[in-house]
């Protein structure tokens, strides 16, 4: 079985390929590939900080959420009282 660059170089030499030709298409590709592992890091950091972000906007919703529910129950004692406070005023009168 012969090895993958040997193919790799026995197509090349029917195609009209120098070694330096191909060395500087392995260059290329190297740089490519440093290019797209930077690039992924870089994408994978930022979605790293979305997450953060979400989780952070997450927690303030649920906060407000609970500070919405405690304030609906409060006005409802409210109202409760002031209706209360209304009947007993209409029969004194």
């Amino acid at each position: 079985m012969r090895s993958p660059i040997a193919a790799v170089r026995s197509r090349a030499r029917h195609r009209g390929k120098t070694p330096a030709m191909l060395r500087a298409e392995c260059d290329d590709l190297a740089c490519t590939v440093v290019r797209l592992t930077a690039e992924n890091d870089r994408l994978r950091a930022e979605r790293v900080r979305l997450e953060a972000d979400f989780d952070t906007a997450a927690i303030d919703y649920s906060g407000a959420l609970e500070d919405l529910r405690a304030e609906r129950e409060k006005n409802a004692r409210l109202r409760a009282a002031l209706t209360a406070w209304t009947e007993k005023e209409e029969v004194v009168s």
